[in-house]
């Protein structure tokens, strides 16, 4: 029911249409549930063990992924919960690069330009780019010193962009940014002018954005896009994972680097031009 996208449950005629919610809604509605008949058990409130009662145990070699000493957990029934559904994994979105042009040009003054630029050049995600002070921006290097991050790996770390993003940013500081803060990015305009720019400023700033070009963008697919990009490119996945901020090199791989269509194709061209000069 939870999935089923009519009001009633009586249904004269069945047409193929598209789920009410996604797999991952639905488990997280299914867990609150469960929690809360599990705090109504810890108050005793509630006879019945619900948690215990919706599990079912399977062999250990169905896991989705290897834990730490699989070696000795290897066969080993584990607790599973019966109501929940297999949720599929997320495609990881990406913009091609006339997409990030039109995304650039729609930006309305320099600062969101600018913004823009250090998302997609630096693979920043949108609190680090938030968190940056004037000072972590090297214009001789053409580098930035992420100063905060989510991540102990990410905080700390140095990222790359091109000549034309530090003139932009040299621009910015010059024509735009008369605050007395050591924060880069700011409201620009109304009564909380000069203060750093913040979460729900930064997101209105890509809704805007959305609206005018069209472009379902969002500030992380523009790091999803620089990952993937350098990966076409040709540059190692653990260099990647040191510009993104990865602990492990595994997340970097799963999670960011994701050939196109496009590059797909020009591989298994070059291949069967290989194949084709060996015989």
């Amino acid at each position: 029911m939870l999935r089923s996208p009519y009001q009633s449950t009586k249904v004269v005629q069945f047409q193929p249409t598209k789920a009410r919610r996604s797999e991952r809604t639905v488990n997280t509605m299914v867990t609150c549930v469960q929690s809360f008949y599990d705090y109504l058990m810890r108050i005793e409130d509630y006879e019945k063990d619900l948690s215990e009662k919706t599990k079912k145990q399977v062999i250990g070699n169905h896991r989705s992924f290897k834990p730490f000493l699989h070696h000795i957990s290897k066969g080993k029934p584990l607790d599973k919960n019966i109501l929940k559904i297999k949720e599929p994994r997320r495609a990881v979105l990406t913009l091609t690069k006339n997409q990030v042009q039109i995304i650039h040009d729609a930006c309305s003054n320099i600062r969101d330009a600018l913004l823009v630029r250090i998302l997609y050049e630096g693979g920043l995600r949108i609190g680090e780019a938030l968190s940056l002070w004037i000072e972590d921006f090297d214009i001789s290097s053409t580098s930035i010193q992420v100063r905060e991050s989510k991540t102990v790996n990410g905080r700390g770390r140095k990222v790359y962009v091109s000549g034309d993003t530090m003139n932009v940013f040299q621009d910015y500081l010059i024509d735009y940014h008369d605050a007395d803060t050591n924060h880069v990015f700011i409201i620009l305009t109304g009564p909380n002018k000069g203060e750093p720019l913040n979460y729900q400023a930064a997101f209105d700033v890509i809704k805007r954005i959305r609206k005018k070009t069209q472009i379902d963008i969002t500030p992380h697919m523009l790091r999803h896009t620089y990952a993937t990009e350098l990966h076409e490119q040709g540059v190692e996945v653990s260099i990647i994972q040191k510009l993104l901020g990865h602990a492990q090199v595994q997340t970097t791989i799963q999670t960011y680097v994701h050939p196109t269509d496009e590059t797909i194709r020009k591989e298994w061209l070059k291949a069967q031009e290989n194949m084709k000069g060996e015989n």
